[in-house]
């Protein structure tokens, strides 16, 4: 495990990759952060209640989106990806679960990889186009695999009614 030994997320991360793990799947996850990840870089409300916090406002980590840019944290996301390929016996499938910034990552890498399905938990697709000036509908049309989104109330509301997020979603099959 090589994450930044304060990090909160990464103990709960790590969680779930265990409950897979212990499940018999084949997991892998990348340290994308280094010394940086969010929960150290970005101050959270003194209240602690994130409902009210905007990670996209300027004091919020704009700043810290922009520097995890798809050529960062693509590359190690390849190369997990390879691994797993590489050490399935029979060549088994590879799947993909993101977490917020990881939902988006999971989408750009979609393009990329040949990920069997996908599910994305609180979806922050939204930094496609609000942090590195692309189009999210293109990019979550460009999906190549079945993918569900599991959203919170809080979430973009393009992924519920006739949302284009939806639309795009129900499209991967």
């Amino acid at each position: 495990r090589v994450f930044h030994p304060s990090a909160r997320s990464g103990d709960r991360l790590w969680a779930i990759c265990d409950t897979l793990a212990a499940t018999g799947y084949n997991v892998a996850m990348p340290s994308l952060f280094g010394d940086k990840p969010f929960d150290l870089v970005v101050n959270g409300p003194d209240d602690g209640d994130f409902e009210k916090f905007n990670s996209f406002a300027q004091d919020g980590g704009v700043a810290w989106f922009k520097s995890m840019s798809y050529d960062k944290v693509g590359p190690p996301v390849k190369v997990a990806h390879d691994y797993l390929k590489e050490q399935s016996d029979d060549k088994l499938p590879v799947g993909v679960v993101g977490f917020c910034f990881g939902t988006w990552l999971l989408s750009k890498s979609s393009a990329d990889l040949n990920f069997k399905c996908a599910v994305g938990c609180h979806p922050a697709t939204t930094l496609e186009s609000a942090v590195f000036g692309g189009d999210e509908i293109a990019m979550l049309n460009a999906l190549r695999q079945p993918t569900l989104f599991l959203w919170a109330g809080n979430d973009s509301d393009i992924f519920v009614k006739d949302g284009e997020g939806k639309k795009a979603l129900e499209k991967s099959g």
